[in-house]
């Protein structure tokens, strides 16, 4: 498999950014996404909906916007 840019969207079990994941990974880009927890399936099932069969692919990580460390592990 060849390499794929990596694009970071932060808070993406929202709305918007959900979206803009699912499209970004359409356009050859592998997908990291931030959210508080990533093991909590009530905002994480929306994504899974969303991805589809291609939700595996999608890179989660657990960030906390206030936490400068946190997003720099996430990045």
């Amino acid at each position: 498999e060849s390499f794929k840019p990596i694009v970071l969207i932060t808070g993406v079990s929202g709305y918007v950014a959900r979206k803009s994941a699912a499209s970004s990974q359409d356009g050859g880009f592998t997908v990291r996404g931030t959210v508080r927890d990533k093991d909590n399936e009530e905002k994480i099932a929306p994504l899974r909906e969303a991805f589809g069969d291609d939700f595996a692919k999608l890179e989660l990580r657990n960030a906390d916007l206030l936490d400068a460390e946190s997003l720099d592990k996430a990045i």
